[in-house]
């Protein structure tokens, strides 16, 4: 395996470490010195017709965000303005989905169409859904807004199902965060 580069590492165990969105592919389970899992599998948004999905993959590089399950066997990915969330597995030689579930319907703007690696930014018009992701054993914590407007004082929970189950609401506007067992 040559260099591997992306804009999101994340330590799993035993020297091992996830990549999303590499050169190469979508999510990327590697040691240091091999790859072990890779996946380009992207949910169907139903927006683009087929010649043009890689903007809908380019909406989850450029709206997503990831974390990981402490003990390494899951992680999940989510996405702002239309929020897509995923849940993956990784059993050690391989990574599936096992949930996806969409709570609002996607809705972006793009730029450069045409180009092998088109633009997508979030519409601001839409709800914000989530911005930042944090995980414990039992928990996915989503910095999260069903309002187009947001103070991004937020934090929804969900369990590894992908079921909501509470709401914090702060006073702070949160950019990102982490949380420790569940505290």
């Amino acid at each position: 395996m040559s260099n591997v580069v992306s804009s999101k590492f994340f330590y799993l165990k035993d020297d091992t470490f996830l990549g999303g969105y590499t050169y190469s592919d979508r999510f990327l389970i590697c040691s240091e010195k091999d790859s072990i899992a890779a996946s380009n599998f992207y949910p169907d948004l139903g927006v683009e017709t087929e010649d043009y999905k890689k903007i809908e993959e380019a909406y989850y590089l450029f709206t997503g965000a990831m974390s990981v399950k402490p003990d390494g066997s899951m992680f999940a990915h989510a996405t702002g303005r239309g929020c897509v969330l995923e849940i993956w597995e990784n059993n050690g030689t391989n990574i599936t989905p096992s949930v996806i579930k969409g709570f609002f319907k996607p809705n972006y703007i793009t730029r450069d169409r045409e180009s092998r690696f088109p633009t997508v930014l979030p519409n601001s018009e839409d709800p914000l859904g989530i911005y930042a992701l944090s995980c414990t054993d039992k928990h996915i914590y989503a910095i999260y807004d069903n309002m187009t407007t947001s103070t991004r004082g937020k934090i929804a929970v969900f369990d590894w199902k992908g079921d909501p189950e509470k709401i914090y609401q702060t006073s702070a506007r949160i950019e990102a965060f982490d949380i420790d067992n569940d505290k």
